[in-house]
């Protein structure tokens, strides 16, 4: 039989384009029916009482600014954004413990390159001396 090309790549058997099934959706969903969008919304975890009221108090402010916002509304709003902040700043996953070992493995040859240098000129020196 004769060898096709189909979709890009070489097929051992000719085959016709529409013997060939490919599926590119999502893995388990009918044909033809679509997702509504609550559907697709509650994939997400609902968000935490503490998050909706930092997010109303950050409306509020750009709405009205600082003045718009009692004291405790306030706290509450720089507590959680504190929270926050500090969360991201100590978030030491596999980001973190991958540039620890970039730095150091760059560091490491960056002194063997720098002690081959050294040996290599102090080589010529002494080699121009004799």
């Amino acid at each position: 039989m004769d060898r096709s090309v189909l979709a890009g790549r070489v097929v051992g058997e000719a085959k016709e384009l529409n013997d060939v099934l490919e599926h590119y959706g999502i893995k388990g969903m009918k044909w033809g029916v679509r997702r509504s969008q609550a559907q697709l919304n509650s994939a997400k975890p609902p968000a935490s009482d503490d998050h909706t009221t930092a997010k109303a108090a950050k409306a509020k402010v750009k709405a009205g600014g600082l003045k718009s916002l009692s004291n405790d509304e306030l706290k509450t709003y720089l507590e959680r954004m504190d929270l926050e902040k500090r969360y991201k700043k100590s978030d030491t996953g596999p980001k973190a413990e991958t540039q620890k070992f970039i730095k150091e493995t760059l560091l490491q040859v960056g002194k063997q390159e720098a002690a081959k240098y050294l040996a290599k000129q102090v080589g010529k020196a002494l080699a121009g001396r004799g």
